[in-house]
């Protein structure tokens, strides 16, 4: 489940960053496709071209023991349209649980943090990333750059790492209209790592506003 609102977060490019909220850096390889085994390239909705269209978009990724068996990446664009598909009980709900964050994230992220220092635990209840059988990162990119810090608009810094147990907790309050609108999305449109199919009893990650 990504608890992050593309669509509110504006994200410049490079010679235009407010060095106070965020700043660009290289993509980390985990970031990049298990399939091609290279940075995404393509929207997964409308097949826009991300690495130079200076238009932002979002990675997510799902692991389970380290292995990737869910990935997509969705320009900002799109997910503004999928954001309109999601029920009003889901977004006051997922804004409230987010809310609990804030404090911590305040006071424990530093304008010197690493990409890879923010995804070595979970955003929400700080569960240590090695100590995760089952974990999602997301991440907010700009071309073949990763966005590391607070964007405007954005309630977490990124990128992002949430444990099994928060994305269960947050899976539980979705209402129907969300899910069914996820089924669809995923029925269209998603494509994973080829021979490696979605665990049943996990969650399924979700681009909540």
């Amino acid at each position: 489940m990504l608890i992050f609102s593309p669509s509110s977060a504006r994200v410049k490019p490079p010679n235009n960053v407010n060095a106070m909220s965020f700043r660009f850096s290289h993509i980390p390889r985990v970031f990049h496709s298990a399939y091609s085994e290279q940075p995404f390239d393509r929207c997964i909705s409308c097949q826009r071209e991300l690495l130079g269209s200076d238009v932002p978009y979002i990675i997510q990724k799902q692991f389970v023991a380290d292995e990737a068996v869910f990935e997509m990446s969705i320009c900002v664009l799109c997910q503004e349209d999928r954001k309109s598909e999601l029920s009003r009980e889901s977004v006051q709900a997922m804004q409230s649980f987010v809310s609990r964050v804030e404090p911590r994230e305040l006071a424990g992220v530093s304008q010197s943090e690493t990409a890879a220092g923010l995804l070595g635990h979970c955003a929400f209840c700080a569960e240590p990333r090695r100590q995760c059988p089952r974990y999602v990162v997301t991440g907010v990119l700009l071309n073949d750059r990763i966005v590391v810090g607070l964007p405007q608009g954005s309630p977490l810094h990124v990128p992002v790492m949430v444990c099994d147990n928060c994305n269960r907790e947050m899976n539980a309050l979705l209402s129907r209209k969300t899910r069914d609108s996820w089924d669809r999305f995923v029925e269209d449109h998603f494509d994973g790592p080829p021979g490696i199919a979605l665990p049943e009893d996990q969650p399924v990650p979700l681009n909540v506003c």
